[in-house]
């Protein structure tokens, strides 16, 4: 028996190194996805595991695009390190630079998923796990094919929600700057006009006056904290702390809560049917399905689900248990089981919400922008007639 040095990642999404003691690397790879472990990088614990550095982002869609050529010149019968450094030539630098060191490790010999586990960090465990699957099953143009599919669903669930999001965010803004500009130059006017009257304001009036006079002699501050406000925002979102808090909090919303839950049913039954489709078994589907879930209590949960799974617990009855994905969905995949089509019926359940999730989203865009407006034409509404009532009082005073 031999060590082997590896790299793993845990349900959670964090990184763990050790030395697994196994006859062989395959009997390793066992052993770790045992532990519910998904293997990045394996070998023999007398090689030293080097830092692979990369230089430049990949994108996303780029290594779909990549992804799709590499399918097509699979199909037409070109080797796999020929079709990887040819890819490698029409694509951008940092790709480029990655394609041709996992060309020369397919040229030596090593399985294309042994050449991709240093760049996990650019492809995802999920698309290592189809490889790994497709080796296996001997399905790789298929799987690839898949693969690009569900990259592309994902790519138009994001431009999807970004659009959602960009028109009541452009509205957010322009109220804002109405909202600025009535304050700034609009209210006092008002105030200059009863000041040269020599009557003092009361009530609703002397408030509105008051934040005008607030905002006006604050404005710079106000503008370097909003922007402060952005910046940091961005910063603390890219921590899975944050992460969890937003979504937790989005999630005790009632019409947010039932948006995220599609689309965690939609993305994660898709990624387990595209897994189970290119030969994986369940528990390693489920592991490597585990990308798609944006909290980390969901991420345990489906740790949890693996170990069930494993211990001889069916895959809905596992699921019910939690609230990973959609009580209706958990229903589906419960007949699924009974019929023994496990990877079509998970795809056909991300069909369905996928379209449940379209329609939300296209209520919430409905819904959220003329509330929106509503509430700032609302306030500008009683600041200008808070003023303009003070300006009627004229006429009483002069009669």
């Amino acid at each position: 028996m031999q060590g082997f040095r590896f790299k793993a990642l845990t349900p959670d999404g964090q990184v763990v190194e050790g030395v697994e003691h196994a006859i062989s690397r395959t009997q390793a790879l066992v052993a770790l996805e045992a532990r519910s472990l998904v293997p990045v990088l394996v070998q023999d614990a007398a090689a030293e595991i080097a830092p692979v550095k990369t230089s430049g982002h990949v994108a996303r869609r780029e290594i779909t695009d990549t992804t799709e050529q590499l399918a097509l010149l699979l199909r037409a019968g070109v080797a796999l390190d020929r079709a990887l450094a040819l890819l490698a030539q029409g694509a951008s630098r940092s790709l480029a630079r990655v394609l041709d060191r996992i060309a020369r490790s397919v040229s030596s010999g090593a399985a294309l998923s042994e050449a991709l586990a240093p760049y996990t960090a650019q492809f995802g465990t999920t698309y290592l796990g189809v490889v790994r699957a497709a080796e296996r099953s001997g399905a790789m143009e298929a799987s690839l094919e898949m693969l690009v599919v569900e990259r592309r669903r994902v790519e138009r669930l994001r431009e999807r929600l970004f659009a959602s999001l960009a028109y009541p965010a452009f509205l957010a803004v322009a109220a804002v700057a109405v909202l600025a500009f009535v304050l700034l130059y609009v209210i006092p006017q008002f105030k200059s006009a009863l000041s040269d009257l020599e009557i003092a304001a009361g009530g609703q009036a002397s408030l509105v006056f008051a934040l005008s006079d607030f905002a006006l002699h604050h404005q710079t501050s106000l503008l370097a904290v909003a922007i402060l406000l952005l910046i940091g925002a961005l910063v603390v979102m890219r921590s899975a702390a944050a992460a969890d808090l937003f979504f937790d909090t989005a999630g005790a919303l009632p019409g947010l809560k039932r948006i995220l839950e599609y689309e965690r049913t939609a993305s994660l039954t898709a990624i387990l049917g595209l897994l189970l489709a290119s030969g994986a078994d369940l528990p390693s589907a489920l592991r490597h399905s585990g990308d798609v879930l944006r909290q980390s209590r969901h991420r345990r949960d489906l740790a949890d689900v693996v170990r069930a799974v494993r211990g001889g617990t069916r895959l809905s009855a596992a699921f019910a248990r939690g609230e990973i994905i959609a009580p209706a969905a958990g229903q589906m995949v419960k007949v699924a089981e009974e019929s023994g089509e496990l990877a079509d019926a998970c795809l056909r359940v991300s069909s369905v919400y996928q379209t449940m999730l379209d329609k939300a989203l296209d209520r919430m865009t409905a819904v959220a922008a003329p509330m929106l407006l509503l509430l700032v034409s609302a306030l500008i509404a009683w600041m200008i007639v808070a003023v303009i009532g003070a300006l009627l009082s004229v006429n009483e005073i002069v009669l």
